[in-house]
């Protein structure tokens, strides 16, 4: 009896170093490829948005709707992201903390975008307890129809627009930026 629970504590003790290794390994793999895509942010040519679109209505995480328009006489950054996303996920922190740190701003407003139901993306309910299990506290809109996503262009995962203070395409980035990176842009479209 006593040889069988020692076997049973090497083999549970065996396992969960096992699964350590792994979570290792993984958040590793995570990392590095966020920390490349971070390298490889590429500048594209950007796109017009249409007034329909720029008015349309988004319902947000906190049920409350708003439309980009409600950010007219700010710089805009728009983070398009997805669960199913390495990438995008490795960059939470990093997004909460912009979103944070600018959140109080009079010029410049920061919010992300995700399309429930599209691209590969879970169901907007599933996405609400997803995204409130992990207790997300930056801006989060739902692009349900796709609409908007569609007409900037936003082809992969992750990808930012910035738009101007009176709503036109500023620039669009595809990976991912380092804050310093995103506060630079935002602080030089600002001056124009």
């Amino acid at each position: 009896m006593k040889s069988y629970f020692h076997s049973s504590k090497i083999r549970l003790a065996s396992g969960t170093f096992l699964l350590l290794i792994l979570i290792g390994v993984f958040y590793s793999q995570i990392t590095s490829i966020h920390e490349e895509s971070r390298m490889q942010s590429i500048e594209v040519p950007h796109t017009s948005i249409s007034r329909a679109v720029y008015e349309q209505a988004l319902p947000s995480l906190d049920r409350n709707p708003m439309s980009l328009a409600k950010f007219k006489g700010k710089i805009l950054y728009i983070k398009f992201w997805a669960t199913w996303c390495p990438l995008c996920l490795a960059g939470i922190d990093d997004f909460t903390a912009l979103a944070n740190q600018l959140s109080s701003s009079s010029s410049i407003a920061v919010i992300s975008i995700v399309t429930p139901g599209l691209n590969g993306e879970v169901s907007k309910n599933d996405f609400i307890d997803w995204a409130k299990a992990r207790q997300l506290s930056f801006p989060i809109y739902f692009d349900e129809s796709g609409t908007v996503s569609k007409e900037l262009g936003v082809l992969t995962y992750p990808t930012a627009v910035y738009l101007g203070k009176d709503g036109t395409v500023m620039k669009k980035t595809l990976g991912d930026e380092l804050n310093a990176q995103i506060l630079h842009r935002l602080n030089s479209l600002e001056d124009k």
